[in-house]
């Protein structure tokens, strides 16, 4: 023989028979619902994709972190020196952000003087050139004439101290060095230093 009673959302039905009893809690809820699984299976699986997820979200971090470290170790300061067969120059160079962001603008400052005078209308020029390993140029000289650039207050004088920043798209591959010129006009260098990294 059953006997059964209703307690909450659940049946107890109790089977009565000649050696034991056997008692069957069914959910009437989850029944009616068509949910036949276990909550707590649920709860337990939902828990375990929780924890996946999680621990792929922190190896992603991780090797972001990786792979950051080889160029952290990479990037030094870029030193300027004079180029040979060329005066000692008369002005210091600095780039920012330094080292250079390849394929992003760089501003390259020139702070001293002149051995010339930079009239208003002077084809005076002023030239970042991005060498690679081999000596070759990548992408193409960038030119500017010192007058056409913000803050110049052209004109010049020989000897006069002044400060120029002037920005410049650097190529996508990297540059081994840097050269900067200062030219008389387009055919007359002056002055050169070269920058790479110390």
């Amino acid at each position: 023989t059953s006997n059964y009673k209703q307690i909450g959302g659940s049946f107890i039905i109790k089977s009565v028979g000649s050696v034991k009893d056997h008692t069957l809690d069914i959910d009437v809820d989850n029944y009616k619902n068509g949910h036949f699984g276990s909550p707590s299976t649920k709860k337990i699986n939902s828990k375990a994709m929780n924890q996946k997820f999680i621990y792929v979200f922190f190896l992603l971090i991780m090797i972001s972190i990786i792979k950051a470290i080889p160029y952290q170790f990479y990037k030094r300061a870029t030193q300027f020196t004079g180029c040979s067969d060329f005066p000692s120059p008369t002005f210091t160079m600095s780039v920012s952000p330094d080292p250079i962001i390849t394929g992003g603008f760089n501003t390259f400052t020139f702070s001293g003087t002149l051995p010339f005078d930079v009239a208003k209308d002077s084809s005076a020029e002023f030239s970042v050139t991005f060498l690679g390993s081999d000596g070759k140029i990548l992408d193409y000289p960038h030119r500017t004439l010192i007058c056409d650039i913000t803050g110049s207050n052209c004109p010049i004088n020989q000897g006069t101290t002044f400060t120029l920043s002037w920005g410049v798209l650097a190529p996508k591959d990297p540059a081994t060095t840097i050269q900067v010129q200062v030219k008389k006009d387009s055919k007359t260098s002056i002055m050169c230093v070269n920058g790479v990294n110390s």
